[in-house]
């Protein structure tokens, strides 16, 4: 039986993640100092962050405002990491500040 080589990445979470998807507003400042906003989907999330789905890469610890839809999440977070698919990135924001519960 072969043994592990690494701790899998999955042990390495701080919080445990669950698979959730609705559409997600990200608004940032880019590094003219203009601000953008773009729209995607979120991915999963915990306690301490979301994985989105973006047509816009995003540098990695920016600070981005967002607004998940359905969870009805909104707040703010840094960018842990920016990955490139085939026409998308897959993006993961940490917690930051407080989140806010919002009511429809």
């Amino acid at each position: 039986m072969p043994t592990p080589t690494s701790t899998s990445e999955r042990e390495l979470r701080r919080h445990p993640r669950t698979r959730v998807t609705g559409p997600v507003t990200v608004g940032w400042t880019d590094a003219a100092g203009v601000a953008r906003i773009s729209r995607g989907r979120y991915l999963d999330a915990s306690q301490s962050g979301v994985s989105v789905e973006l047509r816009d890469p995003l540098p990695e610890r920016a600070y981005v405002n967002f607004r998940c839809q359905g969870l009805d999440v909104a707040g703010t977070g840094s960018v842990r990491y920016c990955c490139r698919n085939k026409l998308t990135f897959t993006i993961g924001l940490e917690f930051t500040g407080g989140l806010v519960l919002r009511s429809q």
